[in-house]
């Protein structure tokens, strides 16, 4: 018996497939097949996003019989073979995800090659630099030696490839598992974060929470995947974290000292991952070169959910949002997060990342 499929996408998927392929089929019989590809064998309530998911407007009598678990295996096996659908993990161990779980990090070293992540460097470089001539980078610090520059996704087609990596995916989906087939994860953030030279730690703390916002929640809210460009050595900002502080549900002293965190040393081209909710820092570049690389930052889609059941960014017209005030903007979504650098694009004709 093959796996069956885990989300609303994914059931939408075998109902696409078998509409295209088997015009003989009724739709009582595809809904039907599309019920059984997601593992249900009866229903007996009422769910809007399920009957989103198979294109119905009710969902009917559901008998279960061979011939449709046949149909929703054959389906599955299909979309899988063609990479539409989830298969088994093929990059992400056991091994890896136990350590994760265990002790709210983990190093994946050369997930990168020396090629990429050489190209990688030259080109965040170039945005980093391009954003400060304009006068919209986005420094911040005592020091003003510190740099992010955000909205990755939007400044080059390297960054959209790299984001859809499919060890990160195999990664997500491990971490926000959780019975349902709702999306379990969405991105919040994919941004350069550079230390240069002289650039001070931060405090120690969690992601999303104040110190005392105790007790934490105890469900899963952000991970952070982060793409080395730099080696991160003792002494060039490599970020310092509590291991296995994530289960303590509790947000640190934020002046906690360095010599209860451990030091990530990791090379280039390594994937260094932490859950928000680990203990964690950046740490001060001693160095004379800076410390660097692509960040990600990945939340929980049911926090998506409650906070934009409707997702107002889309269907609110223009005309009206752009009559509200500052202070309702913002609650229905507007202007949140938007950093300085965030609208500016390099023009990156006669550089080796012409479009």
């Amino acid at each position: 018996m093959v796996k069956y499929v885990s989300s609303y996408f994914e059931v939408s998927e075998v109902v696409k497939y078998l509409k295209e392929n088997f015009n003989n089929l009724e739709k009582d019989t595809i809904t039907k097949i599309g019920l059984k590809s997601a593992g249900i064998t009866s229903y007996d309530g009422y769910n809007r996003y399920l009957e989103d998911s198979l294109g119905v407007n009710y969902i009917p009598d559901f008998e279960d019989s061979e011939e449709i678990t046949r149909e929703a295996e054959s389906a599955v096996e299909v979309l899988r073979s063609r990479g539409i659908i989830r298969g088994d993990d093929k990059l992400f161990t056991k091994g890896q995800k136990d350590f994760l779980d265990a002790y709210g990090y983990l190093i994946i070293t050369e997930v990168l090659s020396e090629d990429q992540v050489d190209e990688l460097s030259r080109l965040t470089l170039l945005i980093a630099d391009e954003e400060e001539k304009a006068g919209v980078s986005y420094r911040y610090g005592r020091s003003r030696k510190l740099q992010r520059v955000y909205n990755l996704i939007s400044k080059h087609p390297q960054y959209v490839e790299l984001i859809q990596h499919p060890l990160l995916e195999e990664i997500l989906e491990h971490y926000f598992r959780k019975d349902t087939l709702h999306p379990k994860y969405v991105m919040s953030s994919f941004q350069s974060n550079i230390i240069y030279p002289g650039g001070e730690s931060q405090q120690v703390h969690v992601d999303g929470f104040g110190r005392n916002d105790n007790p934490l929640p105890d469900i899963v809210t952000r991970l952070n995947l982060n793409f080395l460009l730099t080696d991160w050595t003792e002494d060039n900002g490599a970020t310092l974290l509590s291991p296995g502080s994530h289960k303590l549900l509790e947000a640190p002293n934020p002046n906690m000292s360095d010599d209860d965190l451990v030091k990530v040393i990791a090379p280039k081209g390594s994937l260094v991952i932490w859950s928000g909710k680990t203990w964690h820092k950046s740490g001060e570049n001693k160095s004379k070169e800076p410390r660097f690389g692509l960040f990600s930052c990945f939340a929980s889609s049911q926090i998506k959910e409650l906070c934009g059941e409707e997702e107002h960014l889309s269907v609110v017209d223009k005309s009206v949002s752009d009559k509200l005030s500052p202070k309702f903007r913002f609650v229905l979504g507007f202007d949140r997060g938007v950093k300085s650098g965030a609208y500016h694009r390099v023009d990156f004709t006669g550089t080796e990342f012409a479009l």
